[in-house]
């Protein structure tokens, strides 16, 4: 159902898992849920959905890499892997979308 509920998701759900990435105090669990969120709606979403995300979830998601790889005695390797699966969505579905 991944276009047809788009517009709702867009507008309802995804606002909610935003703010939580763009917090500081995150638990790493509320953090990886929002990465996957964002991932979910980017492979499965329509390209407005696609579109609406991408531009800030590259970003975030190479922010959200360095910070998990910076302490090499205890790496994120959830969060780590979550947010290279959303860099090769983004990737992948680019010539799709709009690129501004």
């Amino acid at each position: 159902m991944g276009a047809a509920i788009s517009p709702a998701i867009g507008q309802t759900l995804l606002p909610l898992y935003a703010v939580t990435l763009l917090g500081k105090d995150n638990k790493e669990y509320e953090t990886i849920d929002s990465v996957c969120m964002l991932c979910d709606c980017m492979e499965h979403g329509s390209d407005a959905l696609f579109n609406q995300i991408q531009q800030q979830a590259g970003p975030k998601f190479v922010e959200l890499i360095h910070a998990g790889s910076s302490d090499k005695e205890n790496l994120s390797y959830d969060l780590i892997q979550s947010c290279i699966f959303g860099l090769g969505i983004i990737a992948q579905r680019i010539p799709q979308g709009q690129f501004a």
